[in-house]
């Protein structure tokens, strides 16, 4: 049994389920690589900007997690990201190459903070660097995070790549 506890954990058994999928969705001839598919570090910067004071964010949050992209179509990704501190959250792109746009009516509620809707968002692959520039509005405001918007910030580098070919 494994104790999913730690991030660590996790991480193998996140790790061992996407190579799994992307294994058994092949049909056996390996067909065009997706960059984005695979597993990520990331870094996550949060500036959250409250309705009642305009200017500068009322709060800057960064936290890292564990982020895996799949490809359900071809031109759709779905990225699945976890953190220590229990952030679940599952955002689906519209892809095309090397970049992907958030697709819309999207939230994701935070562990101990609001739940934030997402309004846009883009997301860009190079080699081994993935990055992420989301925008929000909190849906859900709590008395850490008042009502307001801001921006989501991540860089990612690849922990695992997924082959689109066969066992």
């Amino acid at each position: 049994m494994i104790d999913a506890s730690n991030g660590t954990s996790r991480r193998l058994v996140a790790t061992f389920f996407s190579l799994l999928t992307g294994a058994c969705a092949s049909s056996g001839s390996p067909g065009p690589v997706n960059l984005f598919v695979g597993s990520w570090l990331c870094t996550d910067n949060v500036a959250f900007m409250s309705a009642a004071e305009a200017g500068a964010p009322s709060a800057v949050k960064m936290t890292t997690m564990d982020m895996i992209i799949s490809a359900p179509t071809p031109d759709q990704l779905s990225a699945f990201a976890q953190t220590d501190a229990g952030l679940n959250c599952n955002l689906r792109f519209a892809m095309s190459g090397t970049s992907a746009s958030l697709n819309a009516g999207q939230s994701c509620a935070r562990t101990g903070g609001p739940t934030l809707a997402y309004t846009s968002g883009t997301a860009g692959v190079a080699g081994n660097q993935l990055t992420m520039k989301l925008f929000f509005q909190v849906a859900a405001p709590d008395e850490i995070d008042p009502s307001g918007s801001g921006t989501e910030s991540l860089g990612c580098q690849r922990q695992f790549e997924v082959s689109s070919g066969g066992w």
